[in-house]
C-alpha cells in the first residue's frame, strides 16, 4: 500500500480522500508504529505470546508442535488458548516436525508443455434436447 510510504505533509486532505482513509487513520498507524505502548491490548498480548512460543519452540530443538506448545506454556503458568498458539505459529512461519516423510502427490514441471483444451472453440449450433425438458 502505497500511502504507508507516502511522504504526508500538510497538504494530506486531497490524497485522503482520493484514496478514501482518514487522514486521523493515517497518523494513528504511523503513531502506534513509533509508540508501542499505544497498540490494542489484543495485538500487545499477541506480540508477547510470539516471543514465548519463539523461546519454547527454539529450546527443545525446534521439534515441537502446537499441542506441545501449547501444554510447556500451560505449565509455566501462561494461560492461553490452542488455537491461538496455532494462529501465532502459523504467523511465525515454524511447526513441529512430523513423524516419517512428507508426502507430495505431483509437483507440476512449469517448464513442460501441457495439451491445449480441446473444448474451446466449440459453439453450439442448436439447443440441447436435455435443456428443452429441464425449461418445460
Amino acid at each position: 500500500m502505497f500511502w504507508l510510504t507516502w511522504n504526508w505533509t500538510r497538504h494530506d486532505q486531497p490524497i485522503c480522500r482520493q484514496i478514501q482513509i482518514a487522514s486521523s487513520s493515517y497518523y494513528e498507524y504511523k503513531t502506534r508504529e513509533r509508540d508501542p505502548d499505544r497498540l490494542p491490548d489484543p495485538i500487545k498480548r499477541d506480540k508477547t505470546l510470539e516471543r514465548e512460543i519463539q523461546r519454547v519452540w527454539d529450546s527443545n530443538f525446534k521439534v515441537y508442535g502446537v499441542n506441545i506448545v501449547w501444554r510447556q506454556l500451560i505449565r509455566e503458568g501462561i494461560q492461553v488458548a490452542g488455537c491461538t498458539i496455532e494462529r501465532l505459529m502459523k504467523k511465525l512461519g515454524i511447526q513441529g516436525i512430523r513423524r516419517g516423510k512428507k508426502c507430495w502427490a505431483t509437483i507440476a514441471d512449469d517448464l513442460l508443455g501441457r495439451p491445449t483444451d480441446k473444448v474451446i472453440g466449440i459453439i453450439a449450433t442448436r439447443p440441447h434436447w436435455l435443456m428443452n425438458i429441464i425449461n418445460l
